[in-house]
């Protein structure tokens, strides 16, 4: 079960708050809990190529409309 979760917003930002001991949130802040919703910027990609995300127990998988993950 994942205890970490992803959003896009209306302005295609791309917020993450929750666990990130294993830095599944792609913020800076390893190992810190993000108890508000904090923009993602690490993609390698634009967020409006972004098709699906997905949180695990320990991981998130992006899909971009490329292909790639």
């Amino acid at each position: 079960t994942a205890r970490h979760a992803f959003a896009i917003l209306m302005d295609c930002a791309l917020v993450a708050w929750g666990r990130n001991d294993k830095n599944q949130l792609g913020l800076s802040q390893n190992g810190e809990k993000i108890c508000t919703p904090t923009q993602v910027s690490t993609l390698p990609h634009n967020v409006s190529d972004l098709v699906q995300i997905v949180c695990g127990g320990n991981h998130t998988v992006a899909l971009f409309k490329n292909g790639s993950v």
